[in-house]
């Protein structure tokens, strides 16, 4: 209803720039002119350290057209998405009619929005202006526009769109062949993977306990629900000496916990640890020195799963192959299906559980099947140097030949497939 009324909105009488025939620049000089529109071109924003070093990876074919709702606000990850613009970068601040103009002006092939309903009102408004033939959501808003006159293309892959979740899209869906979620982690000094100028900091510095399993939950608190919660407090039953490192919301949250822990399980108050939230290469840091990421099934870990990840550092994740029962957190969203595609392309496909005793038990053989859990590490060590999911350059050289086909192929009427070459 939302992308219906912002299409009802647009004044038909106000004249816009018209479109150059679908597909006639790559015909005539073999390039694709793409935009890339977001209110999320921020440093505060995990869109911008998401993306800081993905648009440089464009290559020539592409001309590259950047288009911020905010003004530049001179951060290193903004100042390097600036940098990469090939065609411009716009801050576009003023009504939507105005930036449909000026996007309409550049005459794009393709335009990718990475915010959408997570956005002020205006980007959709913008939107509604159908600023070229081609209109992709991708990133920012993971789930269905429900508007297929406003989206075109919801950028996807197997495992967060399944073909039985397929009927709940408007959009044709462009499937990507590994996960769907592109970051810049490779390229980040303390991601473990890079030699750095960073000093290591130990478990006491920021609170935890020299000995003992740390299962580490460090989201957003309106990411864990009531089952979840429970499902992690009964592993910690299961195995003294481990302890549950969650990020605080405050006082409250905190005695809130602590009263389920202690009066529902009976766990002492020192099995809950909470942190505050740091500058971002310390959280990164600090996540070293857990020894499992625990993903929220109702909404999944993106970000910080790919921090976690990067870091060597393994995560369980949930994803059901049945409907769950009534009470319980389905897997159905897309974003309740992330982390799954995540592990997944890692090769790491015994860390998804199905259910969450399934969860619970793979909680508990972490913390107790030593032998098993170092062959985990040893693998996840290993696989984040050649899998897909940190590997920027391979993802881009995927993301341009999907858009090639949406730019030139006339008969897409539901769904593109992209090839990985380098898997073929």
């Amino acid at each position: 209803q939302y992308g219906r009324r912002a299409l009802a909105s647009v004044n038909t009488a106000l004249p816009l720039p018209d479109l150059s025939p679908r597909g006639r620049r790559w015909r005539e000089t073999g390039k694709i002119r793409i935009g890339y529109l977001s209110n999320d071109f921020t440093g505060r924003h995990p869109l911008g350290f998401l993306m800081q070093d993905v648009f440089r990876f464009h290559s020539n074919d592409f001309e590259v057209y950047i288009y911020s709702l905010m003004e530049f606000d001179e951060s290193p990850e903004i100042a390097k998405i600036r940098a990469s613009a090939s065609g411009a970068w716009r801050e576009i601040l003023g009504s939507p009619y105005e930036s449909a103009r000026t996007i309409r002006a550049d005459d794009l092939d393709v335009l990718v929005d990475l915010t959408i309903y997570n956005g002020p009102a205006s980007e959709v408004e913008i939107l509604a202006h159908r600023l070229c033939h081609n209109q992709l959501s991708f990133m920012g808003f993971p789930a269905s526009c429900g508007c297929k006159l406003l989206i075109d293309y919801l950028v996807c892959d197997k495992i967060t769109i399944p073909s039985h979740l397929r009927q709940y899209y408007s959009e044709r869906l462009l499937y990507m062949p590994n996960c769907f979620f592109v970051n810049s982690h490779r390229f980040l000094p303390t991601n473990g993977m890079n030699d750095s100028n960073f000093r290591e900091v130990s478990r006491e510095e920021v609170g935890l306990p020299e000995d003992g399993f740390i299962f580490c939950a460090h989201h957003r608190p309106d990411k864990i629900d009531p089952r979840t919660f429970r499902t992690w407090l009964r592993a910690l039953t299961r195995v003294p000496a481990s302890y549950l490192w969650i990020l605080t919301a405050g006082e409250e949250m905190e005695f809130n916990l602590r009263t389920i822990a202690s009066g529902e399980f009976g766990l002492e108050e020192s099995r809950l640890i909470f942190c505050k939230k740091v500058p971002r290469n310390d959280h990164l840091l600090r996540l070293r020195l857990a020894d499992l990421f625990l993903d929220t099934p109702a909404y999944n870990a993106h970000t910080t799963g790919c921090d976690s990840l990067v870091n060597a550092l393994p995560m369980v994740s949930l994803l059901r192959l049945v409907p769950a029962n009534e009470g319980d957190v389905d897997t159905e969203k897309m974003p309740s299906r992330v982390g799954a595609s995540f592990l997944h392309t890692l090769d790491l496909n015994e860390l998804i559980a199905t259910d969450m005793i399934e969860y619970e038990n793979i909680m508990v053989r972490c913390a107790t099947d030593t032998q098993w859990y170092n062959n985990v590490k040893q693998r996840l060590t290993t696989n984040r140097f050649s899998s897909s999911l940190f590997d920027t350059d391979r993802w881009m050289k995927t993301w341009e030949a999907g858009l090639k086909d949406v730019v030139t192929k006339d008969d897409i009427t539901d769904t593109l497939h992209i090839v990985d070459d380098d898997m073929q």
